[in-house]
């Protein structure tokens, strides 16, 4: 009896910075930040919220009421944070990111995009490309 074939696909998501188009000059764009203890690994491009009391960043969470419902920008790189708070990169500011890339919370709705994307543009992040299913 044969052996079952092993696949050889590498599952991958976007690679580090992909989902920026441009970016202010040096690094006026980026900041250092943690992003809190969680059980997960966040993808690059992942829409984060800024948590007010620890000053932490979460995933983007619509319909919470920690601050981490606002938009505060989109991780740069892959973060690992399955269990400890972990240091990340983030665009915050003077950028223009193409929506096609950027990780959304599953079961985000319309409304909550829109809400979101005004929320990033005011920080002055602008979406380019979005998907025409907000």
């Amino acid at each position: 009896m044969a052996s079952p074939a092993k696949s050889t696909e590498l599952e991958m998501g976007p690679r580090e910075g992909e989902f920026l188009i441009s970016e202010g000059n040096g690094r006026i764009s980026r900041d250092e930040i943690v992003v809190k203890d969680q059980t997960a690994v966040l993808q690059t491009a992942t829409v984060i919220g800024q948590v007010a009391a620890d000053d932490e960043y979460n995933q983007l969470t619509p319909g919470a009421a920690d601050g981490s419902q606002v938009a505060a920008g989109i991780l740069y790189r892959r973060t690992n944070v399955n269990g400890q708070s972990a240091r990340a990169l983030a665009i915050t500011r003077k950028a223009e990111v193409n929506g096609l890339l950027l990780v959304w919370p599953d079961g985000i709705t319309g409304p909550q995009k829109t809400q979101a994307i005004s929320e990033l543009e005011a920080a002055g992040i602008i979406i380019r490309n979005q998907d025409s299913g907000q």
